[in-house]
């Protein structure tokens, strides 16, 4: 499921680049709402350790955040 989710990330991520989207509120929200759609049952926060917007806040770098997302994935 890890896979998965990285995948469905990565392609979140470059599709809001190639749009040219560069706020982090809107990858925050949209990491968010990928993470709800693989794990229905629990909020994004339950599959995470990562604090998706501070995150992206410090670094500024949605690819970053990915990995971070990752690394702190909870397994069940």
């Amino acid at each position: 499921m890890k896979l998965k989710l990285e995948n469905a990330l990565y392609e979140k991520c470059h599709e809001l680049q190639n749009n040219g989207i560069t706020h982090i509120k809107q990858y925050e929200i949209a990491f968010q709402d990928v993470i709800e759609e693989l794990f229905p049952d629990k909020c994004w926060w339950e599959v995470t350790g990562c604090e998706i917007f501070l995150h992206l806040f410090e670094y500024g770098d949605p690819e970053k955040t990915i990995t971070e997302i990752l690394n702190k994935f909870k397994e069940d």
